[in-house]
Formats: structure tokens, C-alpha cells, sequence
């Protein structure tokens, strides 16, 4: 009976812990990936959901000419990223390794790939939202 007891007890500790530590249950994140190709500009876009500010993006430049890269809150108009990709080369970025212990607003974020040569654009894209800091960072 006191086995019970006790296991019952443990089960409504770790219970109370998850609902009162709910990032003990582990972190939740957006996913999301595609490619872009074809003209000179060509757009993507992806959505931070609120409390999932923490933000990491992938890119490779699969075409012939650098592409020109740049991450814009549509909502707030702040541009968090501007890079110039050479061809057949990747970059990752991170925004807790921008911003240490802070997020990136909440809303829709346009992505716009130029091609600088007047050729097309041909990218590989990853990422995801998080609402764990952690989730971010280099491993």
C-alpha cells in the first residue's frame, strides 16, 4: 500500500513540475524549408508565431552568381539580416547569437533573394521559430 502511495506521489510531483516548469518538458519550434529559383528577385516567406522569437535560418547559394539576402519583419519593417551569398556557399544565422538573451518580434518576415548579375536566382533555404534560447545556438 505505501508503494502506491509513494508512486502516485512521484507522479503528481513530476505532474505539477511539467505544468509549473513547462521548458523541463523540452522546447517546441516552427519548422519550415523550400527552395526559390528562377528570376532575379525572387521572395519567400515564413511566420514567427508570439513567444517563438528565437530564430535560426540556413541558406545555399545553388546558383551561378552571388545573391544578395535580406530578412525584413513585414509587420514592423525592421530588417534583421542583410548578406551577400557567393556561389555554391551556405550561411547560417542565429538571432541569440544577434541579440544575447533577447527574440525577434512576433509576425509575418519576407525573405528576398537578388541575384547581382542580372542571372536567376537559385537558393536552399532552412529554419525554424523556437521558444527556447537554446534551440539556436552552435552546437
Amino acid at each position: 500500500m505505501k508503494k502506491k502511495t509513494l508512486v502516485k506521489s512521484i507522479l503528481s510531483l513530476a505532474l505539477a513540475a511539467c505544468v509549473a516548469f513547462p521548458s523541463i518538458a523540452g522546447a517546441e519550434y516552427d519548422d519550415f524549408e523550400g527552395s526559390v529559383s528562377g528570376k532575379k528577385t525572387v521572395e519567400s516567406s515564413f511566420n514567427v508565431d508570439p513567444g517563438y522569437g528565437y530564430v535560426k535560418l540556413w541558406f545555399k547559394n545553388k546558383g551561378k552568381n552571388d545573391v544578395t539576402i535580406t530578412v525584413k519583419n513585414i509587420d514592423t519593417g525592421k530588417k534583421y539580416l542583410t548578406i551577400t551569398l557567393k556561389p555554391g556557399k551556405s550561411y547560417t544565422w542565429r538571432s541569440v547569437n544577434e541579440w544575447k538573451g533577447k527574440a525577434v518580434g512576433a509576425g509575418e518576415y519576407k525573405v528576398t533573394y537578388r541575384d547581382g548579375s542580372g542571372g536567376s536566382v537559385n537558393v536552399d533555404y532552412a529554419g525554424f521559430s523556437s521558444n527556447d534560447e537554446d534551440e539556436g545556438r552552435d552546437a
